[in-house]
């Protein structure tokens, strides 16, 4: 991405479901490789975003409850970026 003086980092949501009747452990990978999770980062960009964005996600899945969204994004956000921040 090229350098720009004005970065925005603007949380986003992408809620799903996931519908079965087994155990929600016995449902998830657990080996997802580094280039799979490329994979996905890359078809969220360019599916949903113009040129020039950048995606991050954190893929951990939990329930929350609809009250409590923008509390949890904006940990994600803190999580994502303390590093960079400083």
């Amino acid at each position: 991405m090229e350098e720009n003086k004005n970065l925005y980092v603007i949380p986003f949501s992408l809620v799903g479901v996931l519908i079965t009747g087994k155990d929600l452990n016995s449902c998830l990978r657990e080996d997802i490789s580094e280039d799979e999770f490329q994979r996905v980062l890359e078809v969220l960009r360019d599916f949903l975003f113009k040129e020039d964005v950048e995606v991050e996600i954190y893929l951990e899945p939990y329930l929350v409850p609809p009250s409590q969204a923008k509390e949890v994004a904006d940990e994600m956000v803190k999580e994502l970026f303390e590093d960079e921040e400083g």
